[in-house]
């Protein structure tokens, strides 16, 4: 592993940006793996015990990645959530939207996993009001213990 460099010295505009396909290979894979990156930048939440207002402060005070104005994201590495476990916080709920999309690799043929888009809502189901918070939950498709998560609001 190289050196490591303070964000503070890169030059203006560089921005934390992988692609889905960097997401699958290379740090989901590796902390599937058990391999933790130091220092840390993508930290270990548990979303479903937050509320999606109180993530960026978790993120931003484990990662050395900054906050920064122009880019509202977080992201978490999370324990897997069976497909039928609902995906309640304290006050409200992350509900599926749209169908799963496919993480494919350069090639663009070969599949290594999958992205699911999901909504937050403020309250408990029925009754629960659409947020502007959406997470987008990335899978390996060997993994079955971790997700990693996208967190952003709109």
């Amino acid at each position: 592993m190289g050196a490591v460099t303070d964000l503070q010295d890169l030059p203006v505009g560089y921005r934390f940006h992988p692609t889905g396909e960097e997401f699958v290979t290379h740090y989901l894979k590796r902390r599937v793996q058990g391999i933790v990156d130091h220092p840390c930048i993508i930290p270990d939440v548990d979303i479903y015990q937050c509320d999606p207002w109180d993530l960026p402060d978790k993120f931003h005070a484990e990662s050395i990645i900054r906050p920064d104005d122009q880019v509202q994201e977080c992201w978490f590495f999370s324990p897997h959530t069976p497909q039928k476990v609902k995906r309640s916080t304290p006050s409200g709920y992350w509900k599926k939207t749209g169908d799963p999309k496919e993480v494919k690799a350069r090639d663009a043929s070969t599949v290594i996993g999958t992205k699911e888009y999901l909504v937050f809502y403020k309250g408990r189901s029925k009754n629960g009001i659409k947020t502007n918070w959406v997470i987008h939950e990335c899978h390996g498709l060997a993994s079955d213990v971790l997700n990693l998560f996208l967190l952003y609001s709109l």
